[in-house]
């Protein structure tokens, strides 16, 4: 029986909550409002089609499509009355998603706490490089993310790989992106107008990736002018990433750095 106790809070999102089960891997991601259940549907949606591509390992594993509040007099305490309805034959309400959380996983929101003054480039440009790739695979199924922000990418320090989470703020490719999230910073202005809006989840990795190294003029020339392309409306992530890569091993070749944060 998967019964999810005493799940506690550990972090709010837009539209829901984050709660850490007592096992220290299972993560219940809840929606807080009823008429946003549809979006974490979508996600589920969503996030199933990618983990079956080729480059799964990029985003999150789910545990648990069918987590969900029991409605249960008996247990008034909202938080103690998450279970699954694969095992356990009850009412409930399906506001809730389980993914598999590691707590060595560290957020980039993280990292930019932990390196106020930016981080080395050699450690920028792997994480730089699974972003673009995490997007175009996106991209290849028809979604934008729309909110590729510093909270939603997560880093495996082992393997040097990243999970891009959140895809609540999905947009369609080919239609111009409508924001939920609004962060002036990492949104570009020709986004509201064009209708492409793959350029959106580029340009945001891209002043991410800025971010992290402590502004642009603390990036080499070659890797500059890529980044560069990447914010002003670049609309192919795929080619972006070749290009980056190109200058990477030329500059740095494929030596693992370890990163620690």
């Amino acid at each position: 029986m998967s019964v999810y106790d005493n799940a506690k809070k550990i972090a709010t999102g837009t539209y829901t909550d984050a709660l850490l089960c007592d096992d220290g891997v299972t993560l219940l991601k809840v929606v807080r409002d009823p008429k946003d259940e549809p979006r974490l549907k979508k996600e589920v949606e969503i996030v199933s089609k990618l983990k079956k591509t080729n480059l799964a390992d990029l985003f999150p594993d789910i545990l648990d499509e069918t987590a969900g509040l029991k409605v249960c007099d008996s247990c008034p305490e909202r938080f103690k009355c998450f279970t699954s309805a694969k095992n356990f034959n009850c009412s409930m309400k399906n506001n809730a998603v389980a993914y598999r959380y590691d707590k060595d996983m560290p957020s980039l929101e993280k990292v930019l706490k932990v390196y106020p003054n930016g981080i080395d480039e050699r450690d920028m440009v792997w994480m730089y490089k699974r972003l673009l790739a995490a997007i175009w695979t996106a991209h290849s199924l028809g979604y934008i993310h729309s909110a590729v922000l510093p909270e939603h990418v997560l880093l495996n320090l082992k393997t040097h790989g990243i999970w891009l989470i959140d895809w609540m703020h999905v947009n369609q490719v080919g239609k111009k992106p409508k924001f939920e999230v609004h962060i002036k910073d990492y949104y570009p202005e020709y986004a509201l107008t064009v209708e492409n809006g793959t350029a959106l989840d580029i340009h945001m990795a891209t002043i991410l990736m800025t971010k992290l190294m402590g502004g642009i003029d603390n990036v080499s020339k070659d890797i500059r002018i890529i980044m560069r392309a990447g914010s002003m409306g670049m609309t192919d992530a795929r080619e972006l990433h070749e290009q980056l890569d190109k200058v990477v091993k030329k500059l740095y070749g494929s030596v693992f750095r370890p990163f620690k944060v």
